[in-house]
């Protein structure tokens, strides 16, 4: 909730000090998540970093290896399964919060916006608006079925980052 009253404050200051065009759109929103999501996938990467053993840490730099070639060349290629799983359930946080979303740009029946300057309908506040004003049961039937679309992409993409886990650390540690 913080970052989103966050994220409608720029909006404001945006819509009066640069243009009148500028104001909750789909790029406050954006910039708005990824203030929100920042620290969960730095808090993902330290923590696969800091999973690295201690014996792996220090072979690179046992053969020569400067710092940096340590991180890009043993470091991460550890850790990228910790890393990618970690920004796929960011991923996912975003998906789902609406807070955020309703305080920068969600406008009730816009749709698809056509550029990033535009407000825009997101799924989270669909299902709210609708579980809250239907008017008939064909419209309650539409809101549960795009809060099913919503746990669905919720489900997708932490089988995704599971998936993801598994597959690129292996071939991040063992490429040819």
């Amino acid at each position: 909730m913080v970052v989103g009253l966050f994220g409608f404050s720029m909006s404001l200051l945006l819509h009066r000090a640069v243009s009148p065009r500028l104001g909750p759109c789909l790029l406050v929103a954006v910039f708005s998540l990824n203030v929100l999501v920042l620290p969960y996938v730095i808090r993902a990467t330290q923590s696969a970093l800091e999973n690295v053993t201690p014996q792996v840490r220090l072979i690179a730099l046992s053969l020569g290896a400067d710092r940096v070639q340590n991180l890009a060349w043993v470091l991460i290629p550890h850790s990228l399964r910790g890393i990618a799983s970690g920004l796929l359930l960011a991923i996912g946080r975003c998906a789902e919060d609406t807070a955020v979303i309703l305080l920068t740009g969600v406008v009730v029946s816009a749709g698809v916006p056509r550029s990033v300057l535009d407000p825009f309908e997101a799924l989270p506040f669909y299902i709210y608006y609708v579980s809250t004003q239907y008017a008939s049961t064909e419209e309650l039937d539409r809101g549960f079925a795009a809060a099913m679309i919503l746990l669905g992409t919720s489900v997708t993409l932490f089988a995704l980052a599971y998936a993801v886990r598994r597959a690129v650390g292996h071939r991040a540690l063992y490429r040819a």
